[in-house]
């Protein structure tokens, strides 16, 4: 299996405008446009916000995010750290899954150790490998030891995809969840029209049942903004998800509709370091100073977002540091040099990978494609759809990648699992 290096450039923050949906009163259904039919419904594994859309509403893990950002006992009645910070007790709730059986410790070992199995694929395996071992006390008990103190292992544990699953149930289904989706969250599948759309209903005996105001939710696959926005306008739908940069001031000026967003996410473009010129840092240097960050808000966003030239810690975090702000700026001709001193004066080829699904995406490719064109870095575009971007990131199949994230997690633990683009030490020491 080959070996994946990864290293970052960050290009812009951008303000978030995820959602907009019409001004309505409580109702029986709610209707959805997703940008995209989820490619993967396996609670373990990352398909992409249409798909987390779908499974949050599903599942539930030990923990998961409130509204103000702070990991919240879910599946979790209570726990306890030890002394030493290595092992976890988990004294969970009274819970049950959609098929009518209880949550158990046992589910919970079981989901933990198949997102630890390679074959499983799961997204975040990674961050779970500082379990050293799950014990079932009890069906109620659940330890967990680490193999080091780990500081932000409450949040990964609030990430959407450690949802704990059945144990039976997958075990019927031979480890197909994606088509067989069943948790404990509020509500439950019922539908799946491929191409089309997936239906939930309320499930009457989730724990937090007595929360839940809508009886059922719809999501329709709409992967063209234009044709989302227009759904969105005629009543067909109620929500949109990711509303077209260039149609937020049509929705902003009618008074009918609302747009929900905030600060973040990053754009960025990932380097693969088994692809020889990215394994140079004074080729990812290059490129940090080549882009015009401005050219790519205009061209992909419209003007709205600010340039990035440092780390991808947002201003509100507890972590920010202004003193990592500054380490690059747009200077072509520094790149330039820099190309030149790492062996390639006159630049060289590479593929980037991005999406025609989402607009910005693409638009960000086609910006960064022609900046670097500058400087004599030739990009060839890959652009295909989601589901197959999503494949090809995981098989590193690319040589540079456009993505784009708020960070996986509050803590800023997150960074750890990209390396930045080593500064130039002229502009930091």
């Amino acid at each position: 299996m080959m070996t994946r290096r990864f290293a970052l450039v960050l290009l812009l923050l951008v303000a978030v405008l995820s959602l907009a949906s019409a001004a309505f009163a409580q109702s029986d259904t709610i209707t959805m446009a997703l940008s995209g039919e989820p490619p993967n419904l396996d609670p373990h594994i990352n398909g992409g916000t249409s798909a987390r859309t779908v499974r949050l509403l599903v599942y539930r893990g030990l923990f998961n995010y409130d509204e103000s950002g702070v990991a919240s006992p879910q599946l979790v009645d209570n726990y306890e750290v030890s002394e030493d910070g290595l092992t976890y007790t988990f004294n969970l709730r009274s819970a049950v899954f959609h098929d009518g059986s209880p949550v158990t410790a046992e589910d919970v070992k079981f989901s933990l150790e198949r997102i630890l199995n390679p074959d499983t694929g799961a997204t975040f395996r990674n961050l779970f490998t500082v379990i050293d071992s799950i014990e079932v006390v009890d069906a109620d008990t659940v330890n967990v030891t680490l193999s080091t103190v780990t500081a932000p292992f409450i949040d990964y544990l609030a990430l959407p995809e450690p949802a704990v699953i059945s144990q039976t149930w997958a075990e019927a289904h031979n480890g197909d969840l994606s088509g067989n989706p069943m948790g404990s969250g509020p509500y439950q599948f019922v539908e799946y029209q491929e191409g089309q759309r997936i239906v939930l209903e309320k499930f009457a005996d989730y724990y937090a049942a007595d929360n839940v105001v809508t009886n059922r939710m719809v999501f329709e696959f709409y992967p063209d903004g234009t044709s989302r926005v227009n759904a969105l306008l005629s009543g067909d739908v109620d929500v949109v998800e990711y509303v077209p940069w260039q149609s937020v001031p049509l929705i902003q000026g009618n008074s009918d509709f609302q747009i929900l967003g905030g600060a973040g996410p990053f754009m960025g473009l990932i380097f693969n370091t088994t692809f020889e010129p990215f394994s140079n840092p004074l080729v990812r240097q290059a490129v940090a100073y080549a882009i015009d960050r401005q050219v790519v808000i205009n061209t992909a966003f419209f003007g709205q977002g600010t340039p990035i030239f440092g780390m991808a810690v947002p201003s509100s975090s507890i972590a920010y540091n202004p003193d990592f702000d500054g380490y690059f700026e747009y200077n072509p001709d520094r790149a330039r040099e820099l190309l030149a001193e790492a062996g390639y004066p006159d630049g060289f080829t590479a593929r980037l990978l991005a999406t025609s699904q989402y607009e910005f995406h693409q638009q960000t490719a086609v910006a960064v494609q022609a900046e670097l064109a500058k400087v004599g870095i030739q990009l060839e575009l890959d652009l295909p759809d989601w589901a197959t971007r999503l494949e090809q990131n995981l098989a590193a199949d690319y040589d540079l990648l456009v993505v784009g994230t708020a960070g996986d997690i509050a803590d800023p633990d997150y960074l750890t699992t990209t390396t930045p683009s080593r500064p130039d030490p002229t502009l930091k020491e």
